[in-house]
Order: structure tokens, then C-alpha cells, then sequence
């Protein structure tokens, strides 16, 4: 009971320390650049904090100091997320201090992630957000943006699809959703397989030879700001 009640202490007072140092971090923010799209939006593949810059979502803008106080108030009293965390990003907020970026931040409907932590994601957030309009057309998003992969999604595409090819395996008859965990430092670190044909079995040999691929011979840009837990989708065969 007493270690029980010691965790629940522990638990709280990371809670206010993780408050208090993001409150510290944003506290001095004199602009927010936020791209969006509908938090309902369906999409064929999941958005990834590191990939989002590759859909151009609409961008808008404040430099409000009482819109950007409120706004940070929010983010630095969300409470941590603990559950399995499945990113699928509909929002990602760019902060800057002098027109230097300071941080970002990717929000859906369930989960905020700053530097690598998971939040729970507040109605009060996803209002706030919605409230700023103002467009902005001039914001190239792309130039804060690190590629998963040398060359970027066409490069990885061409890169499995020619090793799939060395290894004499037929891209006709698959269909398939790969999601590769990756580490900062550009390792996969695990690999999960999802067939677009339920009926089909995804053969054992097929498994292994994609397994020595990504494991063994592709290999992802290092990335600090990657999250601990972090997964992309690829598509192998039709697209």
C-alpha cells in the first residue's frame, strides 16, 4: 500500500514538473504558424509528425500575445498520455521566438506530442486551434522538415522496390501495409505486416526476405527529434 501510494506521489509531481518546464519553454513565444487539415480528415496512410510536411495542409497564422499566452497556458497543463500511442497527426503547430523556430507540435484528436512526449489531447486545445483563421500563404513548411529517408518517399519507394527486385519477388500480386518503427538513429527496429487481401496469407519467405531488407540493407536518416515510439506506413505492390 505504502509503494502503491509512493507511485501516486511520484506520478503527480512528473506531471507538475513537465507543466512547469513546457510553460518555461513556450513562455516567450511571439509567433505560432499552425497547419492544418479536418480533424476527421480520412487518409490511406497514417500522417507521422516527421512526414507531415509532405501533405501541404493549409497554414494560419498568429502573433497575438494574448491568443499565443492562452494557447501555451493550454499546452503546458495537458496531461501525459500513458497508452499505446498510434500516431495519425491532423495538426502541426510551428513556434517561434524572433522568426527562429523553437519547437513544433503534433496534434490529433487523441494525442499531442512535444519533444518526444505524449499528451492527451483537451476539447479546450482543439477550440483554441480552430479559433485561429488567418491565413497565411508565404509559410514553406518544408524548410523545418528532416526526410525519414535520403531523397524522400519516392527514393524509399524505388530503394524497396528494387531490393524486393534483386530478390526475385513479384510486386504484381502484392498488396500489403508495412509499418517500420524507426529509431533516431535511423535503425528499424521493428516491422509489422497488414495484408489489403484478407483472404490471403502473407507467406513466411515473404516476411523473411522484408525483414532482411528493412533490418539489413535500408538504412533512415538519424533524427533527435524523432519520438521514442515512432512508425511510418509503406505500401508494398500496388499504389
Amino acid at each position: 500500500m505504502k509503494r502503491l501510494y509512493f507511485t501516486i506521489i511520484l506520478f503527480f509531481i512528473a506531471l507538475k514538473t513537465m507543466g512547469q518546464i513546457l510553460e518555461g519553454q513556450f513562455s516567450d513565444i511571439d509567433k505560432i504558424i499552425i497547419s492544418k487539415t479536418g480533424w476527421y480528415t480520412t487518409t490511406d496512410v497514417s500522417i507521422t509528425c516527421a512526414n507531415f510536411e509532405n501533405y501541404n495542409f493549409p497554414c494560419y497564422i498568429s502573433t497575438s500575445p494574448k491568443v499565443i499566452r492562452k494557447f501555451c497556458k493550454i499546452i503546458s497543463k495537458l496531461e501525459a498520455n500513458n497508452s499505446n500511442v498510434y500516431p495519425d497527426y491532423r495538426c502541426k503547430i510551428y513556434m517561434f521566438r524572433k522568426d527562429t523556430l523553437i519547437n513544433s507540435i503534433c496534434v490529433d484528436r487523441a494525442n499531442v506530442l512535444i519533444d518526444g512526449f505524449n499528451f492527451k489531447t483537451s476539447k479546450r486545445l482543439i477550440t483554441e486551434l480552430d479559433k485561429i483563421k488567418d491565413r497565411v500563404y508565404n509559410f514553406n513548411s518544408n524548410n523545418y522538415f528532416i526526410e525519414d529517408y535520403p531523397g524522400g518517399q519516392d527514393a524509399i519507394y524505388s530503394t524497396k522496390e528494387k531490393e524486393l527486385e534483386k530478390s526475385k519477388i513479384s510486386l504484381s500480386n502484392l498488396n500489403l501495409i508495412i509499418i517500420v518503427s524507426i529509431d533516431r538513429e535511423g535503425n528499424t527496429i521493428n516491422l509489422q505486416f497488414k495484408n489489403k487481401n484478407n483472404d490471403s496469407v502473407i507467406p513466411e519467405s515473404l516476411k523473411s526476405t522484408l525483414n532482411d531488407i528493412f533490418y539489413n540493407r535500408i538504412k533512415w536518416n538519424k533524427n533527435s527529434q524523432r519520438p521514442s515510439i515512432y512508425r511510418i506506413a509503406l505500401r508494398i505492390g500496388r499504389r
